[in-house]
């Protein structure tokens, strides 16, 4: 029964890839300059990401996180938690410059 059902899933998918492509000829020049467009603006936005990290790369502007905290957590709140966080600023070595 599975390889039934795995050869009834590849027909399907392969049926939805043919329905994106004939509506892709279907819809004509409209259909294609529209992805034309979302290509190009992804392409725009992944070379944007690599100037604007290379720019911060040249200039060192990233190397004073005392440490990187890729979850998102919120500035601290007290007065006691920023002096905690600016005695780990003052361990690295922007600081100590």
């Amino acid at each position: 029964m599975s390889t039934a059902t795995a050869a009834l899933n590849s027909t399907m998918a392969n049926g939805a890839a043919n329905s994106g492509l004939k509506l892709l000829v279907t819809k004509g020049p409209q259909a294609q300059k529209a992805i034309g467009i979302w290509l190009f603006g992804c392409a725009a936005w992944v070379f944007s990401l690599v100037i604007l990290g290379g720019i911060t790369r040249l200039t060192r502007s990233g190397l004073s996180m005392t440490d990187w905290k890729f979850t998102g957590e919120i500035p601290p709140a007290s007065n006691e938690a920023w002096l905690l966080e600016f005695e780990k600023y003052k361990q690295s070595p922007e600081y100590k410059r």
